[in-house]
């Protein structure tokens, strides 16, 4: 989204991120020319700058891709228990609860997050917010209104065909996290 309105993005503007701190290095070899800013603030500005961004990029870490599988079969089982009112289904259920639950506390005890990065995460970006609404909130619909669409339509077991969807949408939010960190990431090194 370019800002203001009708100006090309950052990504229009520079092919290259080399194209981007080229401009950078050129715009603060003006202002050190008319000595609005001195030529080692500028390095001191830059080395700030990447080191930031060195740090969230360090600091971000996926999940492990089986806990999404898990996640999933938990959806799953959560609709065929729905469906089927089956104790078998409660048991997967039960069981994907304990492998997410031993995952997050596995997760929760090899953090890396260091507290001089705690301040980087807050949520500035607009638009990532946006995205994770969003998503939130068509995860949420499917998960809680398609077993009704479905059943008006007459779908089998439609709890288990909606669980495996949220499964699934959450499988595809993977990319999410990535990206949300390259574009923090760009912030950062841009000075914003």
């Amino acid at each position: 989204m370019a800002f203001p309105p009708g100006r090309p993005s950052v990504t229009d503007r520079y092919a290259t991120s080399d194209d981007y701190a080229a401009a950078v290095r050129a715009a603060a070899e003006s202002l050190v020319a008319q000595r609005f800013m001195l030529a080692d603030e500028d390095e001191a500005l830059r080395q700030d700058r990447h080191q930031r961004a060195e740090a969230i990029r360090d600091a971000y870490e996926p999940g492990p891709w089986w806990a999404y599988a898990v996640l999933t079969a938990f959806f799953v089982s959560y609709g065929l228990g729905r469906d089927l009112n089956s104790v078998w289904a409660g048991i997967a259920q039960f069981v994907s609860w304990v492998i997410l639950a031993g995952a997050a506390w596995a997760q929760w005890c090899r953090r890396k997050t260091k507290p001089s990065v705690g301040s980087t995460w807050r949520m500035t970006d607009a638009i990532v917010w946006i995205v994770t609404i969003g998503f939130t909130a068509a995860t949420l619909a499917v998960l809680f209104g398609g077993p009704y669409v479905l059943a008006a339509l007459g779908v089998p077991l439609p709890h288990a065909i909606c669980g495996l969807a949220v499964g699934l949408m959450l499988i595809a939010a993977i990319p999410l996290g990535s990206w949300s960190v390259r574009r923090k990431v760009a912030r950062v090194e841009a000075g914003e």
